[in-house]
């Protein structure tokens, strides 16, 4: 795995340095080096995905501190982490990265409250105390559970929230990605996951979350998805 503190400083000198020649040149503008959020201004706010570890330390904080606005964890909000099993819950790194989010005024995108991959599921979500396939009913009634604990534990700190990741599948595979999600439910895991999440964050931006969206089919597939969610009145924002 790439050392996240090292790929962190390569990213920000990617998108400062093509432009910036001429600071390393010049000692007197080297001392005023714009930052990322200074170059997007009123336009957008602009946020990098950090593990907890990076932002505890100092000189990572100063960094993004310097140059972001937004953070989002990378992996420690996932269920997997937060929610090992129906009954136990690990809140510790998330708290962590929450309040150290806070001490540097950073805005929170919570990731994500669900991610519709059977490889990043645990067992417990997928079948009955019988060890049978979760029945439609169980399945949706532990997302709602899931989504409003996690939700109400950060409502007052996460402005955003990454709602569903990944539902979608790639290529000419299909529509939505083949999981114990869809497989059970359809797209009705997605609705009740917005909805329970506008229920108890109801100023919270709530996003929908995907990868390889500049490919033609697979941007066509968020536009079907979005747009029957949309119809179904589902609070996507």
């Amino acid at each position: 795995m790439r050392n996240p503190k090292t790929f962190l400083v390569l990213a920000i000198l990617f998108v400062i340095l093509p432009g910036s020649f001429s600071i390393a040149q010049d000692s007197e503008k080297s001392e005023k080096a714009v930052t990322l959020k200074a170059v997007v201004a009123e336009r957008f706010k602009i946020g990098v995905g950090v593990s907890e570890q990076v932002l505890s330390d100092p000189a990572c904080a100063e960094l993004i501190n310097k140059h972001f606005q937004i953070l989002t964890p990378e992996n420690c909000m996932k269920p997997q982490a937060i929610h090992p099993a129906e009954d136990q819950w690990n809140f510790a790194a998330s708290d962590s990265f929450v309040a150290l989010a806070k001490q540097n005024d950073l805005e929170i995108v919570g990731h994500c409250l669900v991610w519709a991959n059977d490889d990043q599921t645990s067992e417990w979500m997928k079948v009955e105390g019988d060890g049978k396939p979760v029945s439609r009913e169980k399945l949706l009634s532990r997302i709602e559970t899931h989504v409003a604990t996690v939700v109400n534990r950060y409502g007052s700190s996460a402005t955003m929230w990454d709602v569903v990741n990944e539902a979608l599948s790639d290529g000419d595979q299909g529509y939505l990605r083949d999981s114990i999600f869809s497989k059970t439910t359809g797209i009705d895991y997605i609705e009740i996951a917005f909805r329970t999440a506008r229920k108890h964050a109801p100023n919270s931006l709530l996003i929908y979350n995907d990868y390889n969206c500049h490919i033609p089919g697979k941007r066509a597939k968020i536009i079907k998805l979005l747009t029957e969610l949309k119809d179904r009145g589902v609070p996507v924002d």
